[in-house]
């Protein structure tokens, strides 16, 4: 198993951890965003495993003897804004937002490739007589070997303050 991280970190592939102190003991909320399964562990120990595709989240644990609790809550799935706080008594004792950091916008040279690749495949298409299932297979490749080479979007992670 890989070690743990130290402080909260999230990117899309790998999911999303909130780390969170609470005195001797570190708590850690691990979300992903792919599968929805959330972990939380206290210290080094999983002591709560679930896959929730609700909006919000509740894992209920104890440290100490007394309990605690992370709720996880998507605030916005197109801006990719997820809250998760600690919880002691139902009140907010620590919570963290993460947010996608934003991409840069398109380029006109982008755009410009767009509309010529578009005019390739009706051209393509055409020309050689082939399906258009074909030539889009050939395109959705493409794309896909595009999103796998390119960086990927990263999260900022930061403390808020309860309401």
């Amino acid at each position: 198993m890989n070690a743990l991280p130290a402080a909260s970190t999230g990117s899309r592939i790998k999911g999303l951890w909130f780390v969170f102190s609470l005195g001797k003991n570190t708590i850690r909320g691990w979300s992903s965003i792919l599968s929805g399964l959330e972990r939380i562990y206290v210290d080094n120990a999983l002591v709560s495993e679930r896959r929730s595709w609700a909006k919000s989240s509740k894992h209920t644990f104890a440290v100490a003897g007394e309990e605690y609790a992370v709720a996880f809550r998507t605030i916005s799935i197109l801006e990719g804004h997820i809250e998760c706080s600690l919880l002691k008594d139902g009140q907010a004792k620590q919570t963290y937002l993460a947010k996608y950091l934003p991409r840069k916008p398109i380029s006109i040279v982008h755009l410009l490739l767009g509309l010529a690749a578009g005019f390739g495949v009706g051209f393509l298409t055409g020309h050689f007589q082939r399906s258009l299932w074909t030539i889009l297979g050939f395109v959705f490749l493409v794309h896909l070997v595009r999103e796998r080479t390119r960086e990927t979007r990263s999260f900022s992670i930061e403390e808020i303050k309860p309401a």
